[in-house]
């Protein structure tokens, strides 16, 4: 898109034909004029989006998108820091049927289509990703004045839908929040999408969109343009070779029915991938129309052959050989192979894989001189931070197991469960400050541990609640 968008090349498709039709009848074209031409859409663009309206509009997408960050999938492959670039599409089909009850459930609850499209995106997002904070992002036409109906330009807007799912609740109860986030975004929706990320200060990192990887976007209906004279039309697919997102949700009306687009990045994605996303992205929404009062985290995603393959997981008759190597060691291997993948994403701060390892390798070796090591436990009392995901690897790299304990925690069960499991050292935020910045940031091996490691030795001990009784480890 550079002058032109989709609403636009239906009027000029529409003008060509007209156009055509008159002048193969020997007459002259009549096209209405217009008397709003682009120019001067954007003077009047610059004018109102000026002063205090413009700093309103900024405060009010501050307030809402402070924090938000893209809900983080699992990537077929590690993003390299590039440019969008190589892309493909999965196309599916939403039955009519399937459409007529999303139209009418989306209805029922004061909504749109669109909507129902939205937030069952989301729904599957925050399956995905274990996330609660969704954002996604979507096109505003950009066409809030009547005279522009029939001008010609790039009129669309990006604006940024962030819903909080609730797992736990129903679709219906999804579809009512989405409905407010995505009637609120649309009202302030003539605010440049790239003056909002300036305003919120969104971190912006190379080869990725800010706040939002994923665009879900429900096409308007094809315009209906007049025959031309003496021919037959018929349009024509141009195949999708680039992506601009991670992944783009398109919906495109096509009789009762739904046409779906899944376009994807295929330097982050499988051919593979997208078709289950696709299909789960429809399971989904049937679930949701057959069912919208039932918990989002029941609504069945699976297909047939996917269940029999995670229940084969399952079967005592199944062989699953173990890896080559312990836990530790491919963690080690993955960070020396793609150190500047991301790895880690915990509130605000996302870690890279080699950033990662140092911090668990530093506190390693600090935790071997302290006295751990195979068969012997460090608890560890530290909020649900990145430093807790830190401090489980270094204490497996020196050997030892951990023992959780909740920060929340009654001081007297903290008592009882140190009493029980007598751990060798205790790892709290005070000790973990303490860490020498001098301890080495390499691999722990067995020659710096009191014994080697071995896939027999506890990794963990996990307390019951005591609900029954007294916790049991």
């Amino acid at each position: 898109h550079i002058v032109t968008d989709g609403w636009s090349m239906g009027v000029v498709l529409d003008e060509l034909c007209t156009a055509y039709d008159a002048l193969a009848r020997g007459a002259a074209p009549q096209l209405p004029p217009v008397a709003t031409q682009y120019p001067d859409f954007a003077v009047w663009q610059r004018e109102q989006l000026s002063g205090t309206r413009l700093d309103g509009q900024l405060a009010h997408w501050m307030e809402r998108l402070t924090g938000a960050v893209a809900p983080e999938l699992p990537l077929d492959r590690p993003r390299r820091g590039e440019e969008a670039g190589t892309g493909a599409v999965h196309g599916f089909t939403v039955p009519a049927a399937l459409t007529a009850r999303l139209r009418t459930l989306a209805r029922e609850q004061h909504s749109t289509l669109h909507t129902a499209l939205v937030a069952a995106t989301q729904a599957l997002l925050a399956r995905w990703s274990g996330q609660d904070d969704i954002t996604v992002g979507s096109l505003t036409p950009g066409r809030s004045r009547t005279e522009l109906e029939r001008t010609v330009g790039f009129f669309v807007n990006t604006v940024v839908l962030r819903t909080a799912v609730d797992r736990s609740g129903s679709f219906r109860e999804l579809l009512a929040r989405s409905a407010d986030t995505v009637n609120d975004a649309f009202a302030h929706g003539d605010t440049p999408f790239e003056r909002v990320v300036e305003a919120v200060g969104a971190p912006r990192e190379a080869g990725r969109n800010p706040l939002f990887d994923v665009l879900v976007l429900l096409h308007p209906d094809p315009p209906a343009a007049t025959a031309p004279h003496g021919l037959a039309t018929s349009q024509v697919e141009v195949p999708r070779q680039a992506a601009t997102f991670d992944l783009s949700v398109e919906f495109v009306p096509d009789g009762e029915c739904l046409t779906g687009l899944l376009e994807y990045r295929t330097d982050l994605f499988d051919a593979a991938t997208a078709e289950r996303l696709a299909g789960q992205l429809l399971r989904l929404l049937e679930g949701a129309a057959d069912a919208p009062d039932r918990p989002l985290g029941t609504l069945p995603l699976l297909s047939e052959a996917e269940t029999r393959q995670v229940l084969d997981f399952g079967n005592p008759g199944t062989h699953h050989p173990a890896p080559d190597a312990l836990h530790t060691e491919l963690f080690e291997r993955r960070a020396a192979r793609t150190p500047d993948a991301l790895a880690l994403v915990a509130g605000g701060e996302r870690l890279d894989y080699g950033t990662l390892n140092a911090r668990a390798n530093r506190l390693a070796h600090h935790l071997i001189a302290c006295g751990a090591g195979p068969e012997r436990l460090v608890a560890l009392r530290l909020p649900r931070t990145a430093d807790m995901i830190t401090a489980i690897l270094a204490v497996w790299k020196s050997g030892a197991g951990y023992l959780p304990l909740d920060t929340a925690l009654p001081e007297e069960r903290v008592r009882y469960l140190l009493d029980d499991a007598r751990p060798a050292l205790v790892l709290d935020e005070d000790a973990l400050r303490a860490v020498p910045a001098t301890a080495p940031d390499t691999d722990p091996t067995d020659a710096d541990r009191r014994a080697p490691l071995d896939a027999e030795h506890t990794a963990y001990v996990i307390h019951t609640s005591g609900s029954t009784g007294r916790p049991k480890g």
